[in-house]
């Protein structure tokens, strides 16, 4: 599967200071695995391409993202996957698909930051042709691994695209790919209900906020209080109060739920 194998004990290899490489592996590689177990390749033979994955050394520059991405890793992350690079090579390829005028990420976004900041100008990558619909339900599938990093206000933007993509035929089949039951999915559509000035704040702090406090909100119907809930926001992110759990008991004291 292109991964190189890690010993089972890893204590005969990597120091302390290794074992954060050695995950970041794991890691890539559990990707790998599940989007090209769920990519399903169409009919259509795009630039001539045998439809079984082919592995190729392709350009970056003309790689796109998905419309559908998952929010991108942060810049830690980042620099400590350019660590392991540039220690020991490139190990996981790249996983896109054939698009006009070049490719679109499937996974592998977080790789190709870190190649160009290492310098590289190309990368080996798993090369695939997929429609719409497949592509975007691998997308889904490559998000396993990084969702366990991911706030639940990321995950709702997530949720929002591949909805909007209709690619999923039913509730379940967009949970299922998303790594959640349907309803922690209706738990992450609480965040729709939030006055839109807190969008801006939690695209800047989007782990401020989790769904079992939307959950709450919505429950409760504090969410109706949008101008209480947008000022405890706020204050929540200011830091005048301390947690989501105070949060709420900030806005029950200062009015009646509708």
């Amino acid at each position: 599967m292109f991964c190189h194998k890690i010993p089972a004990n890893t204590d005969c290899l990597a120091s302390v200071s290794l074992r954060p490489t050695l995950i970041l592996i794991a890691e890539s590689c559990a990707i790998a695995r599940t989007v090209l177990q769920s990519l399903t390749p169409v009919a259509n033979n795009q630039r001539g391409r045998a439809m079984t994955p082919q592995f190729e050394i392709i350009p970056l520059d003309q790689i796109t993202d998905s419309p559908v991405a998952a929010p991108p890793a942060d810049n830690d992350f980042i620099e400590r996957l350019a660590e392991s690079i540039q220690y020991l090579g490139f190990i996981e390829p790249l996983v896109v698909r054939v698009v006009p005028g070049g490719y679109e990420m499937i996974a592998g976004h977080a790789r190709s930051v870190a190649l160009r900041r290492l310098g590289h100008a190309t990368a080996p990558a798993v090369v695939m042709n997929l429609n719409d619909s497949n592509a975007w339900a691998a997308v889904a599938a490559s998000s396993f691994v990084r969702q366990q990093r991911a706030s639940d206000f990321d995950l709702w933007r997530q949720l929002s695209k591949l909805e909007a993509s209709g690619a999923f035929k039913t509730n379940r089949e967009l949970a299922s790919a998303l790594g959640r039951s349907p309803s922690e999915l209706g738990k992450l559509r609480a965040f729709a209900k939030l006055p839109k000035p807190a969008f801006d704040i939690l695209d800047a702090q989007p782990g401020l906020i989790d769904m079992a406090t939307m959950d709450q909100l919505v429950s409760t119907g504090l969410i109706n209080q949008s101008d209480l809930v947008m000022n405890a926001i706020t204050q929540l992110a200011i830091g005048r109060i301390k947690r989501p759990g105070d949060m709420l008991a900030w806005i029950t004291k200062r009015c009646t739920p509708k």
